[in-house]
């Protein structure tokens, strides 16, 4: 399901344009952290542009967008509020390489889009979201042939939908929060996110991105719970349903079933806890609380650092752009021997300082950024 907080189209400036080597007619634009190949001549740094991120999806028939149509057209299935669903059909924005150049993304002009009055949206340095003005939302692959049993929205009571930042987003502000602030790491793993709790009466709730599913059989929320009994991860919420645990649905139909597994099953990532009088609901460091160690099998492996250690520490990365080198160089195997893994999840603590505070004003209330492997996205997706 689609991540309602993701800026699929926004406002920015390019920062600035470097050649392309063997290369006479494009060149390489830089914005923030994301790398763009653009035609040679066409824009110049300081310019404000459009940026489109990976995973967008343009509809059928924009004519904003028709150069578009050698890419192919993808199929999607948008969720509506009243459990019904609607089918569209449109274009998908992929990582590219051109000239063994890596590109991600798009770059078009605001006028190509339709915005004339850019001054309305604001400081372009926020990154204004004009997403809705240029027609545009994240892909999401359908689901697996079936009802997705849609019984509500997602109760944000129990926890935060999952909402991790992409390195390529973050300022240098926030980079050097992020080389001060406690983390642990996990590998990113490509599947379905849900959620599950008990509630006090021993009642089960399955929850998808943006939707809470029915358990009822032949519904993909049964699939999901079946998946959290096998591990085991469902008696403990059962016993602490002032819990919720966070996970992926892995496996095959999922995703392209990517890392080659021969079951479904659930990968967990985060713990959240609710205070005893129903208050207070916080993220929780599963390893902290013995949750990661208990369910090994079940918990999303822990990447090692340039050291051959679990990575506990930025040290290493002069930029973000070290970082992802390294992810995509090495980001492999965790989950299945020979085979690519996404990339890697930072999660950060807010230990009370003024760089953890920094963190959550930039990054957002989960302070969690992602860094997905080049390699996972060229050779994967």
């Amino acid at each position: 399901m689609a991540n309602p907080n993701r800026k699929m189209a926004t406002l920015r400036t390019i920062d600035a344009l470097t050649p392309i080597a063997d290369a006479d007619r494009i060149e390489l634009a830089h914005i923030g952290g994301w790398n763009v190949v653009v035609g040679k001549g066409e824009y110049a740094p300081g310019d404000t542009i459009v940026y489109f991120e990976i995973d967008t999806f343009f509809p059928e028939g924009d004519k904003r967008y028709a150069f578009l149509t050698n890419r192919g057209v993808k199929t999607m299935i948008v969720e509506n509020p009243d459990g019904t669903t609607t089918e569209l059909h449109g274009y998908v924005l992929k990582t590219a390489k051109l000239r063994k150049q890596v590109s991600q993304g798009l770059v078009l002009s605001p006028q190509e889009c339709g915005i004339d009055d850019i001054a309305r949206y604001g400081d372009v340095a926020k990154h204004p979201d004009v997403s809705a003005e240029c027609g545009v939302r994240e892909y999401v692959a359908p689901m697996p042939v079936g009802s997705y049993g849609i019984v509500g929205r997602f109760d944000n009571r129990i926890a935060n939908r999952t909402d991790a930042e992409r390195i390529q987003n973050v300022s240098e502000k926030a980079w050097q929060a992020m080389k001060q602030v406690p983390f642990h790491a996990t590998v990113k793993v490509d599947g379905t996110s849900t959620t599950l709790c008990y509630d006090v009466a021993g009642t089960p709730h399955v929850f998808g991105h943006n939707y809470e599913l029915g358990v009822e059989d032949g519904m993909i929320g049964a699939e999901i719970l079946a998946a959290y009994e096998m591990s085991g991860i469902a008696q403990w919420c059962r016993e602490h349903p002032n819990c919720a645990v966070q996970g992926e649905f892995v496996g095959p139909k999922l995703n392209g079933n990517r890392l080659n597994l021969t079951t479904r099953r659930i990968l967990a990532f985060a713990v959240w806890t609710r205070d005893s009088d129903g208050g207070r609901r916080r993220k929780t460091d599963a390893y902290d609380i013995g949750f990661a160690q208990r369910f090994a099998e079940s918990f999303v492996p822990t990447p090692n650092g340039p050291d051959g250690k679990p990575l506990t520490s930025l040290d290493w990365f002069d930029t973000p752009a070290d970082l992802i080198e390294f992810v995509s160089r090495t980001a492999r195997g965790y989950v299945t021997k020979g085979r690519l893994d996404e990339g890697v999840v930072l999660h950060y603590e807010d230990d009370g300082s003024a760089d953890a505070a920094t963190l959550h004003d930039e990054i957002g209330v989960n302070m969690e950024v992602k860094v997905i492997s080049n390699r996972y996205l060229l050779k994967e997706k």
